[in-house]
């Protein structure tokens, strides 16, 4: 899809001045939006269809990329109101939180009432005699995780991560740079991605033999009387040598380029820190692979987990149905 790039036209939803955008069909005829609210809006409706119609592998998909959203934006204070709530309700659990309890002790700038009501809005929650209980979304996800010990962070984030897109929808909000680099850098790579597939085992080329580790198959390279030390053997001698037995495709091999010139097209100024969110905390990694980067012909890819890419695909699929409205 090619954005259009107009100078200053002001934003229907936000109501921004802005130079690059998208028409798309509403109610009040074809109106201009900027690429931040078409981006919020495209992920909003992706992530809240599969979570209320979704089957349970979508879901997970769903609760997976929340996660890293969540990774990507947990320092960011307009977002800190938000999981203060969400923590709130999780030490809780299954104790009820009384709103009471909330607006009491409140330690942010931004007022309780509209935390809450964003939370309510996305049925995380709802409210029963001044009480927070969970909503509609937030019992598929408990139900979905009761017999994972994880629920506590795996949910939790995913709700947060949830909460925050909602935030994102809202045009009085600001916008939170980091996500939207991503999403782009993730478009971008749809049509070049290569499959990352689960190591299975090791193969020798020269006699068949299999080994279930990496340590195993290189202690037998060196039984064929080929090096001295095989620590210090090299990726290509490695190639030349063993031949990877794969297993299903855990990730996508995206170029670390991409992301890097996304995050300086959509003013993430601090590349540094916005890739050790990527890379060291693991927002959008292959969570079943032993490696996070891969250098392959003089390039370093980011190994991506599938479900960041699955959802991705969809999201692009609702654009493109919004675009030809036109």
């Amino acid at each position: 899809m090619s954005w259009i790039k107009r100078h200053r036209f002001q934003c229907y939803k936000c109501e921004k001045f802005v130079d690059e955008g998208v028409y798309i069909k509403h109610h009040d005829g074809e109106v201009f939006v900027c690429i931040r609210c078409f981006l919020s809006d495209a992920l909003h409706e992706t992530i809240r269809d599969i979570l209320l119609s979704g089957k349970e592998e979508d879901i997970r998909d769903v609760v997976r990329v929340l996660k890293g959203v969540n990774e990507l934006i947990e320092d960011n204070p307009l977002v800190q109101g938000i999981r203060h709530v969400i923590d709130l309700w999780f030490n809780k659990y299954p104790s009820p939180i009384f709103m009471s309890n909330i607006i009491g002790d409140w330690p942010y700038k931004i007022n309780p009432q509209r935390i809450v009501d964003y939370l309510v809005h996305e049925q995380i929650f709802s409210i029963s005699q001044e009480s927070l209980v969970p909503g509609e979304i937030l019992k598929k996800l408990i139900k979905l995780y009761v017999t994972n010990k994880s629920i506590f962070t795996d949910i939790a984030k995913a709700v947060t991560g949830l909460a925050t897109v909602r935030f994102l929808v809202d045009p009085n909000n600001p916008k939170l740079r980091s996500i939207f680099a991503v999403l782009q850098a993730l478009r971008s790579c749809l049509d070049e991605a290569i499959p990352y597939y689960k190591v299975k085992g090791y193969r020798c080329k020269l006699c068949g033999m299999e080994f279930a580790t990496r340590y195993d198959i290189m202690q037998h390279i060196q039984s064929h009387g080929l090096m001295d030390d095989v620590a210090e053997i090299s990726d290509d001698l490695f190639q030349e040598y063993v031949e990877e037995i794969k297993g299903e495709v855990i990730g996508y091999l995206c170029r670390e380029l991409l992301f890097i010139e996304k995050a300086s097209t959509y003013g993430v100024h601090r590349t540094t820190k916005y890739l050790r969110k990527l890379i060291t905390h693991g927002a959008v990694l292959a969570t079943e692979s032993d490696h996070a980067v891969v250098e392959m012909n003089g390039n370093r890819y980011i190994v991506v987990d599938a479900s960041w890419m699955r959802i991705r695909e969809r999201m692009r699929n609702l654009e493109r149905q919004i675009i030809r409205q036109r």
